[in-house]
Order: C-alpha cells, then structure tokens, then sequence
C-alpha cells in the first residue's frame, strides 16, 4: 500500500507531468481562457526531470512549516465571550466555547465553535491552514444560522493575524469586504474583531470614527479554559457566530 505523502507526492507528479505535455498550468485569473485563468508555461526542465525526484520535491513541499508551527497555539478549549457593537443588538451579545485541534500531520487546525445566539443554539466550524505555494494563510467558516461558506486569506502579524474577505448579507444580497483581526494577548487570551468599511458599519447602525477606514463590527474575547495547556505558539484565525448577518 501506497502510504499517504507518497500518493499525495504520485497525484502531484501526474499533474505535473500532464502540464509537461502541453496543458500548462492554470494560474491567475482574467485572461480569455472561458474557464477565468490563464494558461502559463511550466517550469523550465521540469520535463526532463527524474520521476523519484520530482516526487521528492513534491513531497517536500507539502510538509508542514513554520507558519503552521504558530497555529498551534490554539490547540486546546477556549471560553469565548461576544460583543457587538451595533447599536439596538445587544442581545446578540453571547458567550460560548471553541475547541482547536490539528490536523492532517499539522498541516491544518479545525474550530469546532458552540454557542446561542438570542436564546437558540448555534454551531460553527473554522478550517484554517497556510498555503506555502501562495505564501498566505487560508480560512474558511461555516455555521448552522446560514448556508454561506465564507473564504478569508490572511498574513502574520507581529501580535496576531489580520485576515481580509467578504460578507454577503443573506436577505440583501449585499456583499461587503471585511477584515478580521486577530491579537495575542499571551499564550492564553486572544481577541477577534470583524471590521467592516466605515461607510457600511455607519449604515448597520456601529459608532464611526472620524477618518477610520475600517470599524469594528463585533469581537470575541477567548480565554483558555485550562490555563495549564499554554505554549510558546502564536496564533490562528477565530470566526464568530452570526459572521454574514
């Protein structure tokens, strides 16, 4: 039996080798292709290089890394408390818990999220991973009070993690750019803010700040349930309940 970095490494090599023989590699978006991406060379050599070997690149460059190392600073459970800053929706104001833990060899870690949002349960999960080809961190959200999934990429901060994607409101239609920061405070307590457009968040009613271009929406404040499980990583991607109101 083929284990599984070596099947991962063998599907990565058959794609490359298909791209050797003229199909090219699909990147970028905008071109006149009618599938939205643009065709580009491969890299040069590639066709002539020894099958082994090539596996072995592949396969070094699906191991974890660094930027992966930081996520697990959030294995364990968290007690999360909520709070908006709509003005007139204060009883979205909620607490729950978040449970972290990696997968896939540490390449990824999963949020499983539990809470109640005006009185009913609600259920969220996070998917968050580093994309080393594309040199950023990926994340995607689901939850049990709407059928959206919601995509954000992101970069490491010096304290935390700063995330950027949409959000379409559900009845509306309207989708709007949002960004999600997240700060360390220690091993033990994080906090994750949506922020929306200064002109969107003076429409849903939140406080703007003079000359602020971006507002904060709502955040969560996480507290390590078991103090004793802190270690010396830094951070991921929350998500929050309620996330394309």
């Amino acid at each position: 039996m083929i284990c599984n970095a070596r099947l991962s490494s063998l599907l990565a090599l058959c794609l490359g080798a298909g791209a050797v023989f003229g199909l090219g590699l699909y990147v970028g978006a905008g071109s006149s292709d009618p599938s939205g991406f643009e065709i580009v060379p491969v890299q040069e050599g590639m066709g002539e290089m020894d099958p082994e070997a090539m596996m072995e690149m592949y396969a070094q460059a699906g191991q974890p890394g660094e930027h992966h190392e930081a996520l697990k600073v959030f294995v364990g459970t968290w007690d999360a408390d909520l709070k908006t800053m709509m003005a007139g929706w204060e009883e979205m104001n909620t607490t729950g818990s978040a449970t972290y833990e990696m997968m896939f060899g540490d390449r990824f870690i999963t949020m499983d999220f539990k809470s109640s949002v005006m009185g009913e349960p609600m259920r969220g999960m996070n998917l968050t991973g580093y994309h080393k080809a594309k040199q950023r961190y990926e994340s995607i959200w689901i939850d049990d009070t709407n059928t959206a999934l919601n995509y954000m990429v992101g970069q490491k901060t010096d304290d935390g993690w700063v995330y950027e994607g949409e959000e379409t409101d559900p009845i509306a239609g309207m989708t709007l750019p949002v960004r999600d920061v997240i700060v360390m405070h220690g091993n033990d307590k994080f906090t994750f803010t949506r922020h929306y457009p200064a002109e969107a968040a003076g429409m849903m009613g939140i406080p703007v700040e003079e000359g602020k271009e971006w507002v904060p929406g709502f955040q969560i404040v996480y507290t390590r349930a078991d103090a004793e499980q802190g270690n010396d990583h830094g951070g991921d991607q929350g998500n929050a309940p309620r996330s394309n109101r």
